[in-house]
């Protein structure tokens, strides 16, 4: 199992390497297309996409550091990560204690999930059930950082406009600060 984990993350690097190649036929260069297209309203960069290249160094296959490089050697490029940038600014402007909790942990949107629908709900679940509701709550979070309304979550979510309200004022119970915070706003 682990040779075929390790097998699909190659698959998925020759793969990110042969868009790379393709997109830059024409001069050299990579170029990508970048837009507001994420459900949540957040940027995303596609075709290809620049924005998840791992370049941490753990896994000499798959890493992908040193496949960019500058025009001229007096350049430099860097790599930016907000890693979760949003949802930090958001825990430090509205003093949110659950927030700032999500924001220490491992798991940023699963702590989030606790905080949703309850620690031993989560922990009831089976891990597909825990993957949905953790998908639901990464979809909510982000998609009240951009302002998005129980119609707006409800067709993302592919649910009732009800149940999305429903998710959203769990979210508010969950980080009053923060939903008292985006009131005032």
């Amino acid at each position: 199992l682990k040779n075929i984990g390790r097998l699909s993350k190659l698959k998925g690097a020759i793969t990110f390497l042969e868009m790379i190649l393709r997109e830059s036929e024409c001069d050299g260069r990579a170029h990508t297309l970048l837009g507001r297209f994420a459900a949540t309203g957040r940027n995303t960069s596609s075709a290809p996409n620049l924005q998840n290249i791992h370049f941490d160094g753990s896994d000499p296959i798959t890493d992908m550091s040193g496949i960019l490089v500058a025009d001229d050697p007096d350049f430099v490029l860097i790599e930016l990560d907000y890693s979760n940038a949003e949802n930090y600014s958001a825990a430090m402007i509205s003093a949110d204690e659950n927030m700032a909790y999500a924001c220490c942990s491992t798991d940023f949107h699963t702590t989030r999930a606790g905080f949703f629908f309850g620690k031993d709900v989560m922990a009831g679940l089976t891990p597909e059930e825990r993957k949905k509701k953790r998908s639901q709550a990464k979809t909510v979070g982000f998609g009240e950082g951009y302002g998005m309304g129980a119609k707006k979550l409800a067709i993302t979510l592919k649910t009732t406009v009800e149940e999305a309200q429903h998710l959203l004022d769990l979210s508010a119970a969950a980080f009053p600060d923060l939903a008292e915070a985006q009131e005032g706003a």
